[in-house]
């Protein structure tokens, strides 16, 4: 037993098969979707299955160690739950950066990023967004670090609608 890996051009995609999770889990990994949107997202239909509450329910039923919301740039989900108690829920967020450039790249301009960011107060979290308002992604990234923030980029090669990436600058992002 072990992980599978499928290989789509030079990334494998690694992932565990149901029948393998408990003999991962005697190993000590822990079970978590790190990206959950939920009705408290502007993107999210507000539909009461999608609510944080209905979603913390059915992912500590379906065996979940940690639960985290990722809603895009508000952690209003969280009041939406009733936190006490919730011993498995690991706040989080889903925050857009639109970098005013990439080093070693000057003049040209990257897409919309997406960066989860977990385990932070609601003072980081405005830190955090006051960074992505002035376009800031090193000092985004930076106060992740000092503040000892776990973060993740999300679908580094999704963009804006109006956007036009230019997909070269992708290695020197992530």
């Amino acid at each position: 037993m072990g992980k599978q890996e499928t290989h789509i051009g030079r990334y494998a995609q690694k992932r565990v098969l149901v029948d393998e999770v408990d003999s991962f889990r005697a190993d000590g990994y822990k079970a978590m979707d790190p990206h959950v949107h939920t009705s408290a997202s502007n993107d999210v239909f507000p539909a009461p299955y999608l609510s944080p509450a209905a979603l913390y329910e059915k992912m500590d039923k379906n065996g979940s160690d940690f639960i985290t919301f990722t809603d895009h740039d508000t952690l209003n989900g969280y009041s939406l739950v009733q936190v006490e108690g919730l011993d498995k829920l690991v706040r989080g967020v889903e925050i857009k950066v639109k970098p005013s450039f990439i080093k070693g790249h000057p003049g040209k301009i990257p897409h919309t990023l997406h960066n989860n960011v977990y385990g932070l107060s609601q003072h980081q979290f405005e830190d955090l967004e006051g960074l992505a308002r002035q376009h800031d992604f090193y000092g985004f990234l930076d106060y992740c670090r000092r503040n000892e923030l776990p973060f993740a980029y999300n679908h580094p090669t999704w963009c804006e609608p109006h956007e036009f990436p230019d997909w070269t600058l992708l290695p020197d992002i992530i």
